[in-house]
């Protein structure tokens, strides 16, 4: 979540800058990026139903 400045110091970082500082592609991160993004909507399924309730 560094790509959105959720991690260390608050501060977005780049997939360039992401992808050096883990050793792998921009496009391993991006893939990465978005299957953790899926796992949290998919966690966060029955909230929301619950509060559409």
């Amino acid at each position: 979540m560094r790509h959105y400045g959720l991690g260390e110091g608050n501060e977005s970082q780049t997939l360039a800058q992401l992808s050096e500082k883990l050793g792998i592609s921009k496009e391993r991160v991006r893939q990465i990026e978005y299957k953790a993004i899926e796992k949290l909507r998919t966690m966060l399924q029955p909230v929301k139903a619950d509060l559409l309730r």
